[in-house]
């Protein structure tokens, strides 16, 4: 990964003086959305800075932990996953949610009368409400630019 989006995470959580934390959970549980059970590893995020503390489930792609997962086929020792860098989980952060639930569905591929689907509809815009509360509008808007 370059080092100039690492740097936008890191330029991000300096100026708003935020510590980034991942947490390996265990045990490991796959996201509702997982197709086939085919997930990343799970990790639990927490972003602290002065305005509050607040924490989220975070899968890594599925790539990342194939490729461990086939090295440690062949250890006797088994690695612990290298935890996802702090741009991985801010550039995938979907702050301003959308707002509506047909358009979220149209955006992320869900049927419209799904019950599952509009359950992480509210997730999304739960997480949206957790950001807004330790992040001024201006660190909002300096979030969503990560990319």
């Amino acid at each position: 990964m370059s080092t100039d989006y690492n740097k936008q995470a890191t330029d991000f959580l300096e100026k708003y003086n935020t510590k980034f934390e991942a947490v390996q959970c265990v045990p490991q549980k796959a996201p509702r959305w997982a197709k086939d059970n085919k997930h990343g590893i799970n990790w639990y995020i927490t972003l602290t800075n002065v305005k509050g503390s607040i924490g989220f489930d975070f899968w890594d792609n599925i790539a990342n932990k194939e490729v461990i997962d086939k090295h440690n086929e062949h250890s006797l020792h088994k690695m612990k996953y290298k935890a996802p860098c702090a741009y991985s989980v801010l550039a995938g952060l979907f702050t301003g949610c959308i707002d509506d639930f047909g358009g979220f569905c149209s955006a992320f591929g869900y049927d419209t009368d799904s019950k599952e689907a509009e359950s992480i509809f509210n997730e999304c815009n739960a997480l949206d409400k957790k950001l807004v509360s330790i992040f001024s509008a201006e660190a909002i808007e300096d979030l969503r630019d990560i990319n």
